[in-house]
């Protein structure tokens, strides 16, 4: 018998102050059998980071090519592809060639020095692309905040998030840049 996804309730209030985006979303969010809750609260930093009306979450680990989230403007166009990991060069050209930006928000510091050197040169020519990570250390307290029934409330300025949960938790997030994306 195979394993379902387990759900989790989350309501996150995002207050980004450096886009001036400020939302409360009520999200039901499935983690899938393979993925760990430090991904799952990845992918809510992701939404918190890059917010909009229209950023989903897909099914990125059950679908070859998909990405984490994905923000679909009016017309069916992707603006936003959002990758989590280190995604290969191959994946990271195909997401440019299908959206207006391509993110990519990294994990792992033993993987990423490698990935990152060894494909600086092609990302560097994908114009769209920006890459950001975040260390060990933050995402393990990130981590610390999963449950299966959230009220998240998250900060945003000068690329850093400060992430507050329910029960008085707070933790901070600097999130680092690799690359930003050209301006079009």
């Amino acid at each position: 018998m195979a394993l379902g996804s387990t759900i989790y309730k989350v309501e996150l209030d995002i207050s980004d102050l450096d886009r001036s985006y400020y939302a409360s979303h009520s999200l039901t969010v499935a983690r899938h059998p393979s993925e760990t809750e430090s991904r799952l609260m990845l992918r809510l930093l992701a939404f918190s980071l890059w917010g909009s009306p229209t950023l989903r979450f897909i099914d990125g680990l059950s679908r070859d090519g998909e990405p984490a989230l994905m923000d679909v403007d009016d017309t069916g166009w992707t603006s936003r592809w959002i990758e989590l990991g280190v995604p290969a060069v191959k994946l990271v050209r195909k997401a440019a060639g299908r959206s207006s930006k391509v993110i990519v928000l990294s994990y792992g510091e033993s993987r990423i020095s490698q990935w990152w050197q060894s494909g600086r040169a092609d990302f560097e020519k994908v114009g769209r692309l920006g890459v950001y990570w975040i260390s060990d250390d933050e995402l393990a307290a990130l981590a610390g905040l999963c449950g299966r029934h959230m009220r998240l409330a998250v900060t945003v300025q000068d690329k850093i998030a400060y992430v507050a949960d329910a029960l008085g938790h707070n933790i901070e997030i600097d999130v680092k840049t690799l690359k930003t994306p050209r301006a079009d």
